[in-house]
């Protein structure tokens, strides 16, 4: 594929703000077929296309999502990224554009962004004639 200037910017804005707010132009630059939603819409993304109430669903229903996706995959980092990339990105997007909900102004993304989950270790004693072996499952 050859890398234009609409490829880079698609890339430079998938880098800084995840896939949410990418236009159908982006989606084409970059080899990926836009909703039929996008291609009506020239110039919009799926973000500037939603109301400030759809926006504010978005955000009640994604952000608690992302606690339990760090429990559920935590074997899974790629699975992890993608969404935080989707839902802080989104976030971020509309922070920097003036379009996020009353709601969530005062929202620290930052700290939500960086919260982490480690998987439980549990240690157990095995015994093998004279040895004790301590295991870390």
């Amino acid at each position: 594929m050859k890398k234009t200037e609409g490829y880079r910017r698609a890339v430079e804005l998938k880098r800084q703000y995840g896939r949410m707010p990418f236009t159908a132009e982006n989606h084409e630059a970059i080899g990926s077929t836009p909703s039929k939603i996008l291609k009506a819409n020239p110039g919009k993304s799926e973000l500037e296309l939603m109301t400030p109430e759809q926006l504010e669903e978005y955000f009640d229903r994604n952000l608690p999502e992302y606690k339990k996706i760090l429990v559920e995959y935590v074997d899974r980092p790629d699975i992890r990224m993608l969404f935080k990339m989707d839902i802080f990105g989104a976030f971020r997007y509309c922070r920097d554009n003036d379009m996020l909900p009353e709601k969530y102004v005062d929202f620290n993304i930052e700290m939500a962004e960086n919260e982490t989950y480690e998987k439980p270790v549990e240690v157990v004693k095995e015994k093998k004639g004279m040895f004790s072996f301590l295991k870390f499952r």
